[in-house]
């Protein structure tokens, strides 16, 4: 929980600068520049932010919270195998990276295309732009 609650609360430091950071890959610029731009319309700075907190909450468990659950389960399901914190450490860490990055790429994806079309122009909210790449790309 703690885990997830972290990660979704760097999203509201994350997702604007993202945001930020796209848009001058997208058009140049300096940042006082593409800041400028998006303030115009002051409630893009939250665009794609629910994507970036959900992203940030499966990453943070996925490597803070996942690893000391599997190494307890390791150790007390594999005693002989995982005799040491050092043993089932390995593994733990893996199996955290793994969910980590598979489950967080979907909602990377669905936030980078809403910040890259600040204009709404092919995506809108966060279940219309991943609904849209569904439909367009499916699942790969």
């Amino acid at each position: 929980t703690c885990g997830i609650i972290a990660g979704t609360t760097s999203g509201l430091v994350g997702s604007p600068l993202e945001l930020i950071m796209i848009q001058q890959q997208r058009k140049g610029g300096g940042v006082a520049t593409r800041l400028g731009e998006i303030l115009q319309h002051p409630v893009n700075i939250t665009r794609g932010f629910v994507g970036c907190a959900i992203r940030e909450a499966l990453w943070t468990c996925g490597y803070l919270s996942i690893p000391p659950v599997v190494r307890r389960t390791l150790m007390e399901t594999y005693p002989t195998t995982f005799d040491t914190n050092d043993k089932a450490r390995v593994p733990a860490a893996l199996l955290g990276g793994l969910f980590a990055c598979y489950l967080t790429h979907p909602f990377d994806t669905i936030k980078t295309c809403m910040q890259g079309d600040i204009e709404r122009e092919l995506y809108g909210n966060f279940v219309q732009t991943a609904s849209k790449i569904m439909s367009d790309s499916g699942v790969t």
